[in-house]
């Protein structure tokens, strides 16, 4: 049975890119999270107010 390294290289490198773009993505999840932590927000308030300036 032949193994082509290129392709198995190829999809071991684009899985390890994907994993470290959701790596990512959470860490600025998680930090903008973190910055909003206690911060009351009410979008049907935003919404209304929106509408009443058309």
């Amino acid at each position: 049975m032949a193994v082509y390294w290129a392709s198995f290289v190829r999809r071991a490198m684009e899985g390890k890119v994907r994993e470290e773009k959701r790596k990512n993505a959470m860490k600025m999840m998680d930090e903008s999270r973190r910055k909003t932590r206690g911060v009351k927000f009410d979008s049907a308030e935003v919404v209304r107010s929106l509408r009443d300036v058309r």
